[in-house]
This record gives structure tokens, C-alpha cells and sequence, in this order.
């Protein structure tokens, strides 16, 4: 579950930053790449959390 907290935070988050760049910038290409840069950003953080999802947790401190 916390996965998923994560995720719907990260999403919300690159939408944001993404929305407001929008608005920031003029050049429709620009724009285009750095949405691009985002969605792959967005892609990596979502492996990761899958990844890291499965992993046991062996610290104590992360259990708290």
C-alpha cells in the first residue's frame, strides 16, 4: 500500500511540475521534450518502486 501511496504522490507531482513548466514556456518543442524527460523520470521512479516493493526490509529503523 505504501507503494502505491508513493506512486500517486510521484504522479502528482511530475503532473504539477509539469503543468507549471507548461505555463512557463513558450516553445511547443521544449515543452515537448521536457514532458518526455518527466514521463521517463516518472517511468524510472515507478520501477523502482516496484523493484524495491518486493526487497525485505532488513533495517529496523525503515519497520518504524
Amino acid at each position: 500500500m505504501g507503494e502505491m501511496v508513493a506512486s500517486a504522490l510521484a504522479q502528482e507531482g511530475v503532473s504539477r511540475l509539469s503543468s507549471y513548466i507548461s505555463t512557463k514556456l513558450d516553445d511547443r518543442a521544449s515543452r515537448a521534450h521536457i514532458v518526455a524527460r518527466l514521463e521517463m523520470a516518472l517511468y524510472r521512479l515507478e520501477f523502482a518502486l516496484e523493484r524495491t516493493a518486493k526487497m525485505p526490509i532488513t533495517y529496523v529503523s525503515l519497520l518504524r
